[in-house]
């Protein structure tokens, strides 16, 4: 288990040139938006306007700043997205328009490319156990003084960072205390 700290993430253009991205962990490492296999990343998102798209990638999104956003998804009903929602899965090769609800907000985005990786995200209020078996697991931390425990050390998270587990098998467990996370599970 190795921490990625909020600091050290990488910031890059969106792809669409609309913002900025801030990744925060891709495979293989130092894949570009091209070629990764899977990829987490979060962007402030300051107006309304079209998402880029990404061919042959499944995305989830999570509101974890704002008021929220609503998705005009290509062939989808309208989606509505904020804080207290679930993260949300859609095909990122779809036309996708956002709309801010009233301010800036800021998000949380996992990609897989199918074919190559699959993933799966969710919530966790106020910690609890996470089986292991995937991959690679993620967990990232939504204030300050999240408390992750593989059975052999703890990390402890701040705000936005993550901790990040590979190469476990099935059985073993993270035990998550002392605040709110997301869980990444990739394979």
């Amino acid at each position: 288990m190795r921490a990625l700290r909020h600091a050290d993430y990488h910031r890059m253009p969106w792809k669409n040139g609309g913002g900025e991205t801030i990744e925060i962990a891709v495979s293989p490492e130092g894949a570009s938006l091209e070629n990764f296999n899977w990829r987490i990343s979060m962007a402030k998102v300051e107006s309304n306007g079209p998402f880029s798209q990404f061919p042959g990638v499944e995305r989830t999104l999570s509101v974890l700043e704002g008021q929220g956003i609503a998705l005009s998804i290509e062939g989808m009903p309208p989606i509505s997205l904020g804080k207290a929602r679930a993260p949300f899965s859609f095909d990122a090769s779809l036309k996708t328009d956002a709309n801010l609800k009233d301010s800036a907000i800021v998000d949380l985005n996992v990609m897989s490319r199918r074919g190559h990786a699959s993933h799966r995200c969710y919530r966790v209020l106020g910690g609890g156990k996470i089986a292991l078996g995937v991959k690679t697991t993620l967990v990232f931390s939504i204030g300050d003084g999240l408390i992750v425990d593989d059975g052999e050390e703890k990390l402890t998270l701040k705000n936005y960072d993550c901790a990040i587990v590979e190469g476990r098998t099935e059985g073993e467990n993270l035990i998550i205390s002392g605040g709110d996370c997301y869980v990444i599970e990739l394979n």
